[in-house]
């Protein structure tokens, strides 16, 4: 084997799952079509390339990560959803690289990110490609929702289970306290945290709170200036925001009380100016909210301030 070694990140948390496919693929049984479900940003699709990494330095390739990073090592290919949809078009160069014979000695591998937002089409193409898959190749399909894919497409891959990471995992693979708010807020999700902490979402976020928490309260105007720079400023991330104020909003509908220590102070003042049924429709009808805001695009700021209204009265917008 090369001298290279796998980064230990990309499989915190997930050992168990390394030892059945590298022993598999180390004792010459490893099958060529697998399946790797779990909650999105949880650490699959990084599982896989280190996996595939390995398979490449068995066989003695050099500089495998910078080649596969830069998508030019040629017995690798990763199709991925960088826009929530794999189309046919999409799928076309995996179908075209596995009809053709390998270009380097020994074995290739094919990741394909998400599975579940393949259409009808991409997924009955890979499903010929499953059904007699070439020698020394293997398929890994990230799942977040295996439920979507095609029953048939299950039926052709090995099934891999994997789970959130505790938050202990989570801050001690990336280097943080495991109070840290994106820690907290992502649940378990590796990659997610990364996610929220290098784009500062959740410190704009809690900026957010600062600003409309006395309005929220009735003990104050809402901060019109604030909201209109905030939706302008933030337009590519708002919809992790939404996702962070679903999750702040869920926090206050707790019937036991707050579960993590983020933002404790916002929490106490907002849980005890409403009842508990309260926060429960506050959550439902955001829910309700955000998930249109989404599908159908609206304005940005006509969402943050439906949302905060939202917030005092959870039945304003029952009749939209």
């Amino acid at each position: 084997m090369s001298g290279e070694s796998i980064d230990a990140g990309k499989i915190v948390g997930h050992e168990s799952q390394w030892q059945q496919l590298t022993g598999l693929f180390d004792s010459g049984k490893l099958t060529p079509a697998w399946m790797l479900c779990g909650p999105a940003g949880i650490g699959k699709a990084s599982f896989a390339k280190a996996i595939a990494e390995r398979i490449f330095l068995a066989a003695n390739h050099v500089n495998v990560a910078i080649q596969m990073a830069s998508g030019v090592f040629p017995n690798y290919k990763l199709i991925s959803d960088e826009d929530g949809n794999i189309t046919i078009d999409k799928l076309r160069p995996l179908i075209e690289f596995l009809q053709f014979k390998a270009h380097l000695p020994g074995w290739r591998v094919v990741i394909v990110d998400a599975a579940d937002n393949m259409n009808r089409f991409a997924a009955n193409a890979l499903l010929k490609s499953l059904e007699e898959p070439p020698e020394q190749t293997l398929i890994m399909l990230i799942a977040h929702q295996p439920a979507r894919i095609l029953p048939t497409l299950r039926s052709r891959c090995l099934k891999l289970s994997f789970d959130k990471l505790s938050p202990e995992q989570v801050a001690e693979s990336l280097g943080l306290s495991a109070n840290n708010p994106a820690v907290q807020i992502a649940d378990g999700r590796l990659g997610y945290t990364k996610f929220l902490h290098e784009q500062q979402l959740a410190a704009k976020f809690a900026e957010l709170l600062r600003q409309i928490t006395p309005a929220i309260a009735k003990r104050g105007a809402l901060p019109m200036n604030f909201l209109k720079s905030f939706a302008k400023d933030n337009k590519e991330s708002l919809e992790h925001l939404l996702e962070i104020w679903r999750w702040w909003v869920y926090q206050l509908a707790q019937p036991n009380g707050y579960t993590t220590t983020v933002w404790s102070d916002f929490y106490a003042e907002q849980r005890a100016m409403a009842t508990h049924q309260h926060w429960l429709d506050v959550y439902q009808q955001l829910s309700n909210l955000f998930d249109r805001a989404n599908r159908c695009h609206l304005d940005n700021y006509h969402v943050l301030l439906c949302a905060i209204e939202t917030m005092k009265n959870p039945g304003i917008y029952n009749a939209a």
